[in-house]
């Protein structure tokens, strides 16, 4: 029914466009993944996470490794797989396990004064927090917001595994 108009004058249906999506890389990049591995070794490659090997019921076993470390051996374990596509990230992750396997860990100053400008400049880029916490949280509202450095074995696992799924994705 039109209730008294011209069919004309009724539209009977909206004309909807639908917005365009992007796809940024059919490919799934993994530079997301990758910068975030980059930054973890940069901020806090000599910082230590525990792990407790509770495999033995009557004694826990504790299990320390720096954050390089334990990001090194992952790669190791599977470097075809884990491999970097991002040049920038792969050549400092090339230069961590190179440093590493020479039994050091550059820290942020090392890297900054490092000859290789590319290295210098990406590890300024991401020894740098563009946002920060304000204090009020604590003090006013007393809300407690854990820091990295806290939580940063969760980082750590979740920043390698997040790469492991986005390759698992490329793979299927």
């Amino acid at each position: 029914k039109t209730s008294g108009k011209n069919e004309e004058d009724v539209i009977t249906e909206i004309p909807v466009a639908l917005p365009v999506q992007e796809d940024i890389n059919p490919s799934y990049s993994c530079d997301y993944q990758e910068r975030d591995i980059t930054r973890l070794l940069v901020n806090y490659g000599n910082k230590e996470i525990l792990f407790h090997d509770e495999s033995n019921p009557h004694e826990i076993i504790e299990h320390r490794f720096s954050v390089a470390e334990y990001i090194i051996a992952e790669y190791e374990q599977d470097q075809e797989f884990l491999a970097f596509e991002n040049k920038e990230y792969e050549k400092l992750l090339l230069h961590f396990i190179k440093e590493f396997k020479e039994q050091r860990t550059p820290s942020i100053s090392d890297l900054v004064q490092q000859p290789d400008k590319d290295v210098a400049n990406l590890a300024i880029d991401l020894s740098t927090t563009l946002y920060g916490l304000s204090p009020n949280w604590e003090e006013k509202n007393n809300i407690n917001v854990p820091k990295e450095e806290d939580v940063l074995k969760e980082s750590v696992l979740g920043a390698l595994n997040a790469l492991k799924i986005r390759k698992l994705r490329d793979h299927i």
